[in-house]
């Protein structure tokens, strides 16, 4: 950059009047030539650089003509990585970063305030939908040991009338082995992208982890078919010697 430099020499001398003491400053007017520049300081506390929000106009970083100053506090924070580039490297620095933020702010969800990363929330939701299926599964149970002896409640029930088809039935068991492919196609499809941002251990959601959790939905998804069917089968069977 060639720029013309024009210098002033101040001279700063104390003054002792008695036990007071104090600093006079003292502009001298000789001629001054400047051999080397080493650092550029702004004049005083008050000073503004008018040309600033040209240059940010011209980057499309905003138009700020009519400010009397320009405060740039998120800069600060990455000046270390962007104060010795040029100014369209900084700025293409500066848009990659924005974007990269913008990809990861798309992988978390905000639940009262506080961020979920991908990897937590898709752990999270395979846990409570395999609570679910046991809440599903100890209904299905309970419902079998109170079926013997209520047949005439159990051929009025509406649940008898779904499960007395072959469709009903099929729609049902294959409703049952929607929760199994929808764990099975996270954990293992979609769950890998995120696994760095997991912040546990790395066992905790390593493939042989991720494995047995899909190996618990898939006993917990067979003993809720099981017991559904043999609910259907006593069933029928009550309300056949009913």
């Amino acid at each position: 950059m060639n720029a013309t430099v024009h210098c002033t020499l101040q001279l700063d001398y104390t003054v002792q009047v008695g036990a007071l003491s104090g600093t006079r400053s003292v502009l001298l007017d000789v001629p001054a030539i400047a051999v080397a520049v080493d650092e550029v300081a702004p004049p005083g506390p008050d000073w503004r650089d008018m040309e600033l929000a040209n240059t940010l106009k011209d980057h499309d970083l905003g138009d700020n003509e009519d400010s009397q100053s320009i405060v740039l506090p998120v800069v600060e924070r990455f000046w270390a990585d962007i104060g010795n580039r040029p100014p369209e490297a900084a700025l293409a620095w500066l848009q990659n970063l924005e974007q990269e933020d913008l990809e990861k702010s798309k992988e978390k969800i905000d639940i009262l305030g506080e961020s979920l990363s991908g990897s937590l929330t898709i752990i999270s939701g395979c846990l409570i939908e395999l609570c679910f299926m046991v809440y599903q599964a100890t209904l299905a149970r309970n419902i079998a040991l109170r079926l013997p002896g209520h047949s005439a409640e159990v051929a009025e029930s509406q649940f008898f009338g779904i499960m007395s088809s072959i469709p009903a039935r099929a729609v049902i068991y294959i409703t049952l082995m929607f929760p199994l492919a929808v764990a099975a196609y996270t954990l293992f499809c979609v769950f890998p992208p995120f696994a760095t941002e997991w912040p546990g251990a790395a066992w905790q959601v390593s493939r042989h982890s991720r494995s047995f959790l899909l190996a618990l939905f898939a006993a917990l998804d067979f003993a809720l078919i099981w017991e559904v069917h043999g609910i259907v089968r006593d069933s029928q069977r009550a309300v056949i010697s009913g």
